[in-house]
This record gives C-alpha cells, sequence and structure tokens, in this order.
C-alpha cells in the first residue's frame, strides 16, 4: 500500500469500539481528512499495469538500495512491485503498478525509457 502524507493543520481522527470513524476539526482540515482517508480507501481500487522486463534490468529499475524505484515511485505516484530475479520465467521478471490509468502509464513509460537508454549504452 502507498502511504500518504500530507498535513492537516486541525482535524483529529479516531475510531470508536463500533467501528466508526470520527473527524474532528475546523470545517476545511476536516474535509481535507475526509479526501486523504477515502483516497487511502479507493486505493484497494485501484487499476494494476503488468509488464515482463528481461530480469537483467531489474537492478536499473531498482537502483542502488532502492533509489530508483522510490523516485518512480514519487514522481508517478505509484506503487510498483518487482518480482525477485529466482522468480523470473524464461529470464523475464513481472512487474506490477499500481496506481491510476495516466500513474500507470507514466510509470511503465519511465520504465520503457530506462531500458532504452542502457540498451543504447550497449
Amino acid at each position: 500500500a502507498q502511504w500518504y502524507h500530507r498535513r492537516v493543520r486541525e482535524a483529529v481522527v479516531s475510531t470508536q469500539s463500533t467501528g466508526r470513524l470520527s473527524i474532528t476539526g475546523d470545517a476545511k482540515d476536516a474535509a481535507a481528512a475526509k479526501r486523504i482517508i477515502q483516497d487511502i480507501l479507493d486505493e484497494g481500487d485501484a487499476p494494476s499495469l503488468v509488464m515482463m522486463i528481461e530480469e537483467r534490468f531489474c537492478g536499473l529499475i531498482i537502483g542502488g538500495r532502492g533509489s530508483k524505484i522510490r523516485q518512480l515511485q514519487d514522481s508517478t505516484g505509484t506503487a510498483i512491485k518487482i518480482d525477485k530475479k529466482s522468480e523470473a520465467k524464461d529470464g523475464k521478471v513481472q512487474v506490477v503498478i499500481s496506481g491510476s490509468e495516466s500513474q500507470c502509464a507514466a510509470a511503465q513509460h519511465e520504465i520503457n525509457a530506462i531500458i532504452a537508454e542502457s540498451q543504447d549504452e550497449l
């Protein structure tokens, strides 16, 4: 799941034993908190895009200590999961990109650009 970090000045969110959620604060901050919570709930319904890449490109997509994949996720607003090389089938690993349709397309474009750039350097 993707984590959301937005500052809401004075809204307080609490749950009760009934499982109900309560948001208190001024109307603007409470509305902002409600939107953030709804975004998180809607994330479970987010479409996914699946692509297969050659396992030799995994390191390029992940980057040193995960820096490249984090940058990709941050810049596109997606969650990206790359299977382990040990799970490769016919030399390819599955990449699952989750987010809106346009976010997934942007992440796929970036991944394809990284791969194309590395092939140009060969």
